[in-house]
């Protein structure tokens, strides 16, 4: 479906000749915002892809995300008009924060094949193993903000200017932290721990820490 929609992008009444369609509307800036809260070891409803990040764990929903992403990269190399020149890739995996890995080509030096760089990116994108490390070291929960957050920057200051902007979001679920320093109002309630959030490590409050029902 991630490949189809970027067949599509820019097409109207998918009409593949239309003037607007992919081959003729670069240059794009792509920001690739990446789900690996630990929920997405869950298995995949239908797709058997394997596993591809070498996690233990086959078909899981962050194996087909991968699946996903090598297909999409697949796509941009099979594109007449796409290539290094006029399609660039920022990559923003998230979980309780996100990061920003950097920017990238999609393609090899020759603009024939994947990154092979950028495709290792992919193959090592892992979540937490289990729930002792979930709640030991604080990772694996789902922070759509920051993730957000971190493509805007990507656009804003690092992304190659006067392109077209195109966000990629990919996410199992809803999320379960709220806030990421960026002065919003956020989890105003005491907790019932009797902390507020701006108490909590990084001023990142999570689900069932607090009511938060100035910020739903």
């Amino acid at each position: 479906q991630l490949r189809e929609a970027f067949q599509n992008l820019g097409c109207t009444d998918n009409n593949p000749t239309s003037p607007d369609c992919l081959e003729n509307s670069p240059p794009f800036n792509l920001a690739l915002v990446v789900d690996l809260s630990f929920s997405t070891l869950g298995g995949l409803p239908r797709n058997q892809v394997g596993d591809l990040n070498n996690d233990g764990v086959s078909n899981s929903i962050l194996d087909g995300q991968i699946a996903a992403l090598v297909s999409l990269m697949e796509e941009i190399a099979a594109t007449p008009g796409l290539d290094n020149s006029n399609v660039n890739i920022g990559l923003i995996p998230f979980d309780t924060e996100a990061q920003y890995l950097g920017s990238y080509n999609p393609l090899d030096g020759n603009n024939m094949l994947p990154n092979p760089d950028l495709l290792n990116e992919f193959f090592n994108f892992q979540t937490a193993a289990d729930t002792e490390e979930l709640n030991g070291m604080t990772i694996g929960y789902t922070n759509f903000d920051d993730g957000l957050d971190k493509a805007l920057d990507y656009f804003e200051n690092d992304a190659p200017p006067n392109r077209q902007n195109v966000m990629v979001f990919m996410s199992d679920g809803v999320p379960n932290v709220r806030g990421d320093d960026d002065d919003e109002t956020f989890c105003a309630e005491m907790t019932n721990q009797g902390l507020d959030c701006e108490d909590t490590p990084d001023g990142i409050c999570f689900r069932g820490d607090t009511m938060c029902n100035d910020n739903p």
